[in-house]
């Protein structure tokens, strides 16, 4: 399951505040710098939350036998990626910063990384 969210954000002449709330949070990473496509993978345990903190880049899931492409480019919302869900991240932008917030702890037995063995899961 995906989902977009948007955040509470407050507006100022001071700036913009974003808030996230209700999501139990166990890792952060973010990416940056990136040079060609991430992730390629699910997770069987992990749900995420994707952020473009900066610049831009397209996410590629896989649920339930659904393609979906979601363009990121705003710090006030993020993607809700489910657990069991394939993932790609494409097409970053030179100053892209994709920040994630995972509810478990990170976990390599986890990771899911042939497309063809998520498909015999979810059966």
């Amino acid at each position: 399951m995906i989902k977009l969210i948007k955040f509470d954000t407050h507006i100022d002449e001071r700036g913009h505040l974003s808030v996230m709330q209700d999501f139990d949070i166990k890792r952060v990473f973010w990416i940056y710098n990136t040079h060609g496509d991430r992730a390629k993978h699910a997770h069987s345990r992990v749900s995420e939350i994707l952020i473009a903190v900066h610049g831009s880049f397209n996410v590629k899931t896989i649920s339930n036998g659904e393609v979906s492409y979601t363009f990121l480019d705003s710090p006030d919302g993020g993607l809700y990626v489910s657990n069991n869900t394939w993932i790609e991240l494409l097409d970053f932008s030179e100053d892209a910063v994709c920040l994630v917030l995972a509810d478990y702890r990170f976990d390599k037995d986890g990771y899911i990384e042939d497309l063809d063995e998520l498909k015999k899961r979810n059966r």
